[in-house]
């Protein structure tokens, strides 16, 4: 098989071979990015962005032709013809690349059964003979050699604090020094920077261990300040020898922190903390690896020799490749809750999640997100409270209100309850009652038999196959299913609008049959927990009986306890509470939510949220520590003194800290370098009127712009209209829940060519990080207002009508942040929302001018302006 002389490159077909006609035959075709060619109708496609992700599995670029143009080190040619020629010339060199990798024969031998198109043409270069190996092909052994090769980490353990000497400004300033001069090309001595640092370190400098202090730092964009609380985190580390957490709240921002703690002059002793479902479970990977039918655990494979820390989610994976393939979600081989075996896993001691947690024990400085670091402050509670960090960092602080409000609630559904059933099941080796029957056998005694049977007996109970449907027709089989069945019916009763698109809440307490049905699932949990109590205090007693000859079973036994211990601790156990306690304390808003899908219902169950998180986090989590520096360009949701009233309740300052609070003057000049324009004459409620204001502002600004909408509906009916009014024009378009990709790539794509544009929704206002030209323009549908939903209103109630204000202005002034960053930029903000007050326009940074105009006026001025 040789490299096909055709490419299909934007909607057409380009040959190399002068005779040959394009007639169509079975010849293959390379491509760039499978799904946008469905229309090709000859042979079999290759797509050179899968045969990048093989030869390069860690090597990041986006999923185009830019960024693989970009990964082979060539400029990117304009016009249609040199494209398709680069997409050859790159494939070509990937296959040189390819024959001199090693270890690859066994994961090429199970993509040639598994049917990957590149996989002949690599066998035949590699001179592999599938023929001859095809009868000695076991999917499990051929994908497991990739797990053999990698390292067990070591056990660790800090020590006791050692103090070198006090904490001192001067150490700071002149340990920022050494950073600046390092990092920066141009150094440049800002004095704000300097005064930035000695305040987070002055939060740490007086910490008595008594109460905590906390200081409330605005540091706007361009301010420094991540060189600022790095020189002040490593410091403190050095001189009193206590760990340091940076937390931060998107991966995103833990890579730009670690990509800068990497480049810092000194060797800085660093670990990068993130959540269980970020990482290969090494257990996982080998279950699917026996059944052998899919694709993606042979590019794992591959991706494992060369991964540095198994981060499959949001490190060195290609997040793009999974839907590229069609194949099975990446989270298939993630970790989710309360899942993990620990010691009873036979890849315990390869574990990518403990070595991280091994390499956090002894480093000086912990980079974490917001959502990381809650889970872990509630873990050291419950084990061991002066576990604890001392000091802590807090950027991008704005979001801690979110990252706890996600942290501290409960959910009690349909899925969440047969998910429980699959991980109890005992039928399966998957399920953790089969491990403890399987390991169990090693146990005398009569008594283990009789606890599972409790188990799987109380398990029984929980909604069976087929539940969905069955709650519709009222043929329900078990206590689970009478249980979601009564809140669905409670749920359609409080609604006219039953079967809309939109998810329906009634509060609770609830009707008397309702409230019947919770009290009945309450009692049938209640003896769940008691049987799963009762079966794990009879395994911790076996073990301890256990002789020394039995050491290996009693440790997995031990695994398997604590497995059972944590999913009681942090799902059954709150599930527990909020089934006995639904709708009688002020603290909580609690609710039934009927969630619907694109083909009727999707699920329905009980939740519950704080109404303040910031409770627990800062009664709970925060109290307990020392020194407390809280950052974000934006604490406050517009620049006036009364939004530091809201940033403090929002960052759970209470009256009894100590708290100190400072705004860093502004770096950048919006007056010269941003504009922000009101449109009047738009209806954004019409589709058509919609998509043909974005698209003309898109076209003024010749690409590098962002649209954002408040609805994934209005979304999807503006894509198609925009799309085609920017082809004519070449510029690429992606979308958010159109892109089969996930956000980070479809971000990684549009930052890769400053004139494409992007649509999203509110994550993408929340986790943009685009350089430059790519991204000059953001146009926002309409202002994004908060739906008043129970647990909104609820925080109205309680922080008052300003907390209405401060969600808008906030959400506005994230929107506007994505768009000017540097002091070379230059960008344009405008709302499709002629109804936008002042105070709402309160939210875009003072200096920037904001003007109303028709929707002629804003293209020309953006054509100027940019």
């Amino acid at each position: 098989m040789a490299l096909p002389a055709l490419v299909h490159w934007r909607a057409q077909l380009y040959c190399d071979t002068p005779s040959y006609s394009a007639a169509a035959d079975n010849t293959p075709v390379l491509v760039c990015y499978k799904p946008a060619y469905t229309d090709v109708q000859t042979g079999a496609q290759l797509d050179v962005l899968e045969l990048g992700a093989f030869v390069h599995p860690t090597r990041q670029f986006a999923p185009s032709l830019r960024g693989l143009a970009g990964l082979a080190g060539i400029p990117f040619p304009e016009d249609g013809p040199a494209q398709a020629a680069l997409l050859k010339h790159i494939a070509c060199m990937l296959l040189e690349q390819a024959v001199s990798l090693k270890d690859a024969d066994d994961i090429l031998c199970y993509l040639h059964a598994t049917g990957w198109n590149w996989a002949p043409l690599l066998c035949d270069m590699r001179g592999i003979d599938v023929a001859r190996r095809k009868p000695r092909l076991h999917p499990e052994k051929l994908l497991m050699g990739a797990v053999s090769n990698l390292q067990r980490w070591q056990f660790a353990e800090r020590g006791d604090p050692q103090p070198n000497a006090p904490l001192n400004a001067t150490h700071v300033a002149a340990r920022l020094d050494e950073m600046v001069s390092h990092t920066t090309a141009s150094p440049e001595k800002r004095q704000s920077q300097y005064t930035f640092a000695a305040d987070v370190a002055k939060t740490w400098q007086h910490a008595d261990g008594e109460s905590v202090s906390v200081a409330l730092l605005e540091a706007p964009t361009g301010t420094g300040k991540t060189l600022g609380y790095l020189a002040a985190a490593v410091e403190a580390a050095q001189s009193l020898d206590e760990q340091v957490w940076v937390s931060t709240y998107t991966k995103n921002l833990q890579r730009q922190i670690e990509q800068t703690l990497t480049r810092l002059p000194v060797k800085v002793d660093y670990a990068i903390r993130k959540g269980r479902e970020n990482y290969l479970c090494l257990l996982k990977f080998e279950e699917t690896a026996q059944k052998g039918t899919d694709m993606l655990p042979a590019f794992v494979a591959r991706w494992l020799q060369e991964t540095r820390h198994g981060d499959v989610l949001s490190g060195d994976f290609p997040r793009w490749l999974p839907p590229l393939l069609q194949t099975m979600p990446i989270g298939s081989f993630t970790d989710k809750q309360g899942e993990c075996l620990f010691t009873a896993c036979p890849h315990y001691r390869k574990c990518f999640i403990e070595k991280s947690i091994q390499q956090a024990r002894e480093a000086d400085v912990i980079v974490a997100n917001h959502a990381l670091t809650i889970y872990a402050g509630r873990s050291a509670l419950r084990t061991s409270p002066n576990a604890l960090p001392r000091f802590a960092v807090f950027d991008e602080a704005h979001h801690l209100f979110d990252a706890a409000d996600q942290a501290f609630a409960i959910f009690l559904s349909g899925r969440e309850l047969r998910e429980l059933a699959g991980w109890l099941g005992h039928s399966s080796q998957d399920g953790i009652m089969g491990r403890v029957e399987k390991y169990g056998i090693h146990i005398s005694g009569n008594l283990l038999g009789e606890y599972v049977g409790a188990v799987a007996h109380a398990a029984s109970e929980l909604p069976q196959d087929g539940w969905l449907k069955r709650l519709q027709t009222g043929q329900t089989l078990t206590v689970g299913e009478r249980f979601l069945q009564a809140l669905l019916g409670y749920a359609k009763s409080m609604t006219t609008e039953a079967h809309g698109p939109h998810a329906v809440e009634a509060p609770l307490p609830a009707d008397a049959q309702t409230t019947r049905a919770i009290a009945e699932m309450a009692e049938w949990l209640m003896g769940l927990n008691k049987a799963l109590a009762k079966l794990v205090d009879y395994l911790q007693a076996c073990c301890e009986e256990l002789d020394e000859d039995a050491a290996d079973i009693a440790q997995r036994l031990t695994g398997i306890c604590r497995a059972i211990e944590t999913r009681m601790e942090t799902q059954l156990r709150p599930w527990q509470g909020l089934l006995t306690s639904a709708g009688d304390s002020e603290q909580f808003v609690d609710w039934v939510e009927m969630v619907p899908g694109q083909h009727g219902l999707f699920d329905v169950g009980m939740k519950r949220h704080w109404v303040n998180p910031m409770v627990p986090f800062s009664g709970g989590i925060m109290a307990r520590m020392s020194g407390v520096a809280m950052t974000s360009a934006s604490l406050r949701a517009s620049d006036d003194e009364n939004g530091w009233e809201m940033a403090k309740k929002l960052c759970g300052i209470d009256a009894d800290m100590h708290s100190e609070i400072a705004s860093f003057p502004q770096v950048l000049d919006y007056g010269k370098q941003a504009v922000a324009f009101v449109v009047t004459d738009v209806d954004w409620r019409n589709a058509h009127a919609l998509s043909t204001a974005m698209g003309r502002l898109f076209k003024a600004s010749h690409g590098g712009a962002l649209g954002l909408f408040t609805s994934i509906k209005r979304l999807k009916d503006s894509y198609q209209p925009i799309r085609n009014a920017l082809q004519k024009d070449g510029v690429d378009l992606f979308a958010q829940h159109i892109d089969p990709l996930d956000n980070g790539s479809l971000v990684e794509m549009f930052s890769a060519d400053e004139n494409s544009c992007l649509l999203g929704t509110d994550a993408m206002r929340q986790g943009v990080d685009v350089p430059g030209r790519s991204l000059r323009l953001v146009v926002y549908d309409k202002v994004p207002r908060a739906v008043p939903s129970l647990l909104f209103m609820a925080r109205v109630k309680a922080f008052g009508n300003a907390y209405r204000q401060d969600v808008t202005r906030r959400a506005l002034r994230q929107a506007f942040g994505r768009l000017v960053r540097h002091q070379s930029d230059r960008g344009v903000f405008v709302i499709l929302d002629g109804r936008t007050n002042s105070a709402e326009l309160m939210g875009i940074p003072q200096g920037v001018r904001i003007e109303r105009v028709t929707l002629g006026q804003a293209e020309e001025r953006i054509k100027n302006f940019l």
